[in-house]
């Protein structure tokens, strides 16, 4: 419980997506310790993604099919079993961990993903799962956090850019007199 308030607090005040995954790493390899990480991060208008960290894993890559599954169906834990459970959905991986979990980072929209896996079967539980989930819910918000800041600094820079481009001057004065914006022409 510590570390998962620890890592709230300081996802608030991030600014980035490189902070936000840092943090979400290492709060996963304190809380959970897995072998393997994968987190992939999908930004618009790059629907492939992008892998944002990777640790333990040999050709880690965007379009890795644990990372497809955990976005289409949500958390999951395959404690045992991993080879024939992923069968059951489909898929074929040729070194499967003995256990894994996938949990999606979503808010608004598909963020993208985490996979973590564990050399030993059993190794990952019920309890893991729900320590991963905490940990990418808050992830999610502050990467939705970090790209909503972008498009306001953005549009900030855009505005600027428009007001300091007319000929005129413009200034925008409080109700005490004092000037808070201004063009360069003003």
């Amino acid at each position: 419980l510590p570390a998962l308030t620890a890592l709230g607090q300081d996802l608030v005040g991030a600014v980035t997506a490189e902070h936000v995954v840092s943090r979400v790493a290492d709060a996963l390899r304190q809380l959970v310790a897995p072998d393997r990480l994968l987190i992939v991060l999908r930004e618009p208008p790059d629907p492939q993604g992008q892998v944002a960290c990777a640790d333990g894993i040999a050709d880690p890559r965007a379009d890795d099919p644990l990372i497809a599954l955990t976005e289409r169906e949500g958390p999951l834990l395959l404690g045992a079993n991993v080879r024939e459970r992923l069968a059951a959905y489909g898929i074929t991986v040729t070194d499967p961990p003995g256990s894994w979990i996938g949990a999606p980072l979503a808010s608004t929209g598909q963020l993208g993903a985490v996979s973590l896996g564990a050399a030993t079967p059993g190794r990952f539980t019920r309890e893991a799962l729900d320590i991963v989930r905490s940990v990418v819910t808050q992830a999610a918000v502050a990467l939705q956090n970090t790209r909503l800041m972008a498009l306001v600094s953005e549009g900030k820079r855009e505005w600027e850019q428009t007001v300091d481009a007319i000929t005129q001057g413009i200034c925008v004065v409080d109700g005490s007199g004092t000037i808070r914006r201004a063009n360069r022409t003003f």
